[in-house]
């Protein structure tokens, strides 16, 4: 239901100067340890995260948060690569 929830927020969800902090926050909450899930593979928090910030990437880029969450480099990186590439097919 909290997937649900944060699903339809991310909808509506404007991103600007005062929030971008708030879904790279999310991001490092989703990729960090509490926000692994069970499942195998990419988790559903994880991939809502990753498929938001692949459809956003044109707002995200010229922020430094956001260019600064992808120099951290590690599995973020990864699955956001894999969305951004979807969305280019």
């Amino acid at each position: 239901m909290a997937i649900h929830k944060l699903h339809k927020e991310l909808c509506v969800f404007q991103l600007n100067d005062a929030n971008i902090v708030d879904i790279v926050d999310l991001a490092r909450y989703a990729y960090n340890e509490e926000g692994k899930g069970s499942e195998e593979g990419i988790s559903t928090l994880r991939g809502l995260v990753c498929e938001y910030m692949a459809c956003r990437t044109a707002i995200l880029s010229p922020y430094t948060e956001f260019t600064d969450l992808l120099a951290e480099g590690g599995q973020f990186v990864k699955d956001f690569f894999k969305y951004a590439l979807e969305r280019l097919q």
